[in-house]
C-alpha cells in the first residue's frame, strides 16, 4: 500500500499544513543567484522583491504584490512561529 504525503509527514514527524512559496524577485544577466551566493544576491542593493506566489497543498493559493507580501508572512510567522516550524514549506531558494 501507497502511503500518503500527508502520512508520509507524519511518520518523518513534520507538519502536515504544507505551503509552496515562490519568491519573484529582480535579476539580470550578471546580478542573479547562479552568479551570486543566496547571502551575497539578498544583501545587494539591487535586491527587489516583485511578488510573492503561494499555494496551500488544500488549495488555497495566489500571488501577491511586494506591499502585501511582508503582510502575509508576518501571518505567518504569528501562525506557525517566528522559524514557520510550524508549517512544512516547500520551494526554490526559500534560503531569503
Amino acid at each position: 500500500m501507497t502511503e500518503s504525503w500527508v502520512q508520509i509527514l507524519e511518520i518523518a514527524g513534520f507538519p502536515t499544513g504544507v505551503l509552496l512559496l515562490d519568491f519573484e524577485t529582480v535579476f539580470t544577466a550578471d546580478y542573479s543567484l547562479s552568479k551570486m551566493s543566496t547571502v551575497e544576491y539578498v544583501m545587494d542593493p539591487r535586491f527587489e522583491l516583485t511578488g510573492l506566489g503561494y499555494q496551500w497543498l488544500n488549495g488555497d493559493g495566489g500571488f501577491l504584490p511586494p506591499n502585501e507580501a511582508d503582510a502575509f508572512l508576518a501571518n505567518l510567522r504569528e501562525q506557525y512561529g517566528p522559524d514557520l516550524a510550524g508549517v512544512t514549506l516547500c520551494g526554490m531558494n526559500l534560503k531569503f
